[in-house]
């Protein structure tokens, strides 16, 4: 309002300054305004988290430095209760009953979690599919973004890579959990969404169960490997990246790659069968 008001009186004809120094003048104000914004709190007209959001789930940069993924001290989760699933690529759009079974499963043992299918497709389909939405569709959103072409400007080898790098992008967007499609949770992942990142390694290409803040450091320097890797790299990584104590790797996460093998015969049964 101060600048405005300053602009006003300059602008009047008791004014006897002229019209472009009172704009001149104008500008100035606002890029202090822009300055005191960007760098003085107390002054920050534009707060860095969503007013919804607590400021725990907020993107903050430099949030973790010199944080070795311990707990919080009042217990708070770090992690918001979300669980991502992927589906990108020629063919995406049919849901097997499989795929279905392991979104069921998630929603089952997260309490209280969102799921978010990405997909690049204009719509999913296949009886699992809506007879999943049927049942659990309030807790189930569909987000649909376009495919990426490249990382850093390398073309993508395979949809292994698709897959990989558009999940490090969701998860450093939203934060949460990351499932690859035919990944069968068999237990509650809120222990560890008090931590920075946690990873379950996969036998398979995929990147495995990632819980991870937005922030995390982990989640950055996966992603950057591609700047010093060559086009092979898209298939697999040279070697994993490492933070000191940045990631808890939970080899204890339940996860099977097979869905027919321990799956709750809920599920199974029920999107095992076409309607």
């Amino acid at each position: 309002a101060a600048p405005i008001a300053a602009f006003a009186v300059c602008g009047s004809r008791k004014c006897g300054t002229s019209p472009d120094r009172c704009f001149l003048l104008f500008l100035l104000c606002l890029v202090i305004l822009w300055y005191s914004n960007q760098h003085l709190k107390f002054l920050t007209l534009f707060p860095r988290y969503i007013p919804c959001e607590s400021r725990i789930l907020a993107s903050v940069p430099d949030r973790f430095v010199g944080f070795n993924n311990t707990v919080e001290p009042d217990g708070a989760l770090l992690v918001p209760n979300l669980v991502h699933f992927v589906r990108v690529g020629d063919g995406s759009e049919l849901v097997a009953p499989e795929d279905a079974a392991c979104i069921s499963a998630a929603l089952r043992t997260q309490p209280g979690c969102t799921v978010m299918v990405h997909t690049d497709r204009a719509e999913l389909s296949g009886a699992p599919w809506h007879r999943l939405l049927r049942q659990e569709g309030r807790r189930i959103r569909v987000v649909r973004r376009p495919r990426s072409l490249h990382v850093f400007g390398m073309p993508f080898r395979d949809k292994d890579s698709l897959h990989r790098v558009t999940a490090l992008r969701v998860l450093m967007k939203h934060g949460g959990m990351y499932v690859p499609r035919t990944v069968y949770l068999q237990d509650d992942a809120t222990p560890y969404r008090r931590l920075e990142c946690a990873e379950a390694s996969a036998p398979t290409s995929d990147p495995g169960v990632i819980v991870a803040h937005r922030d995390a450091r982990l989640l950055q320097a996966w992603l950057h490997l591609h700047h010093d890797a060559d086009l092979d790299w898209a298939k697999r990584p040279p070697h994993e990246p490492h933070l000191c104590r940045a990631m808890d790797e939970v080899p204890e996460l339940p996860a099977t790659d097979d869905p027919s093998e321990l799956v709750h015969p809920d599920d199974w049964y029920l999107f095992a069968r076409a309607l």
